[in-house]
């Protein structure tokens, strides 16, 4: 449920690029935000599995697509 309520959050105060659509950097965030208040590691969101930065968000998403999409 912290995860869908970061989501909302996230997205009723985005004004980049395309309002309420949000970014790569903006999902990691959130998503790393609510792992870390719960006690997981940076590496528990799928789009950072191996090392939890931002870069590694872009490569898995060049491999995979997991934002495709994405703001």
């Amino acid at each position: 449920m912290d995860l869908a309520e970061a989501h909302i959050e996230n997205v009723d105060i985005d004004f980049e690029d395309t309002p309420n659509f949000l970014s790569r950097k903006q999902i990691v965030d959130y998503h790393h935000d609510v792992l870390k208040k719960r006690g997981y590691s940076k590496t528990g969101f799928g789009g950072t599995p191996v090392t939890g930065t931002g870069i590694e968000a872009w490569a898995t998403d060049m491999l995979t697509g997991w934002c495709n999409g994405c703001d």
